[in-house]
């Protein structure tokens, strides 16, 4: 088998529909490719459907949320491919999309991952790759507005690309361990990913002529994002502590200058990958219990990263309707003396108007 695609899927099955709608239009015939869905959480009943509805494809069912890097680890080891792709369930390929992925494979041996460009659904750049600064932050390789998709044309090197649409080397992926499910549900599984394949010298590339496009958080809410995010971005620092010092500093204002600076600095160290002289990263120790659980209690750690998610999530709420209580007081004493001189202004104020009124009337 030469391509593996792995798809999750927690929430909106119809959007899976036109994932998998997409892959059967654009897909060449004599390519030889497997999809495997990853369902999360889903009613058996919804899953027997969706399996009669697509008989090629090998549907995996999961009671607990095993959230991005855990469903894609089950699926791979259900996978045989050469190359594995991560796609989104509410992402639909474009014409060439697996092509244009597999030439610059070919193209690149020490790319141990290459993204796709990234469009919204009306055509506008969403992503093409992604710079990572010092400070554990991510931006898009330009400042300002997205140019437009037309100007997007060029492969070039980045610190990772997500895993909306993303081809993996498999043996690159086995390298690394896979995906870190300490990272749940996601969000930073990608960024993650692009440092430990530098630490096992394969560098991100992307790849501008594999097009999808893809309906950006339609499956995940803000609070969720906002919790996972911060979590996320924390453990990152503590694990990547040595190599994310090397970043270049996050400016502020962001200006064309640090990513011109970031983006070679990416082309470097991919020059040297290729030439067999790149200086490989190393992360720093963890004691995380969820990363030391045995692999084949998936249901437990993930039920319990699920839980610790919850928890947080919990946490965060109740800490902003907290401050939001000691504030009212805080506002109303800080606001009452000039509501007061405010009223007596508008009483004085309103006082002179009804009296020219009255002299007026008479």
């Amino acid at each position: 088998m030469l391509l593996s695609i792995l798809i999750a899927v927690s929430s909106r099955t119809d959007l899976l529909a036109d994932c998998l709608a997409s892959l059967q239009r654009h897909m060449p015939d004599d390519l030889p490719y497997e999809t495997i869905v990853v369902l999360n959480e889903l009613d058996p009943a919804h899953a027997s459907v969706l399996q009669g509805r697509y008989p090629t494809v090998r549907f995996l069912r999961s009671p607990v949320n095993l959230g991005m890097a855990g469903s894609a680890n089950r699926a791979r080891r259900e996978a045989s491919g050469r190359f594995l792709v991560t796609l989104h369930d509410d992402a639909a390929v474009e014409p060439g999309w697996a092509e244009a992925l597999l030439a610059a494979a070919e193209r690149h041996p020490r790319a141990g991952a290459i993204g796709s460009k990234i469009l919204f659904p009306d055509g506008r750049v969403q992503s093409a790759g992604a710079i990572l600064w010092r400070s554990g932050a991510t931006t898009p390789p330009w400042t300002g507005a997205a140019p437009d998709a037309r100007d997007v044309v060029h492969a070039r090197a980045v610190d990772y690309c997500g895993t909306c649409s993303l081809l993996i080397r498999a043996e690159a992926f086995d390298a690394v361990g896979g995906f870190d499910e300490a990272i749940y549900p996601g969000y930073f599984v990608d960024v993650d990913l692009g440092l430990a394949l530098r630490a096992q010298g394969y560098y991100v590339l992307c790849e501008p002529r594999s097009v999808v496009r893809h309906h950006r958080h339609a499956s995940s809410g803000k609070t969720l994002r906002t919790v996972a995010i911060a979590r996320n971005r924390s453990y990152l620092l503590r694990k990547w502590a040595t190599a994310i010092a090397d970043q270049e500093p996050d400016p502020n204002p962001r200006h064309a200058g640090a990513i011109h600076a970031a983006l070679l600095r990416a082309a470097r160290y991919a020059e040297a990958c290729e030439a067999g002289r790149a200086m490989p990263i190393a992360s720093e120790s963890l004691d995380e219990p969820d990363t030391e659980t045995p692999a084949g209690d998936d249901l437990e750690r993930h039920y319990r990263l699920s839980r610790d998610l919850h928890d947080a999530i919990v946490a965060h709420l109740e800490a902003r309707l907290a401050a939001r209580d000691e504030a009212r007081p805080r506002a109303r004493r800080l606001h009452t003396p000039r509501l007061c001189a405010a009223l007596r202004s508008g009483r004085r104020m309103l006082a002179r108007v009804i009296g020219r009124c009255l002299r007026f009337g008479r």
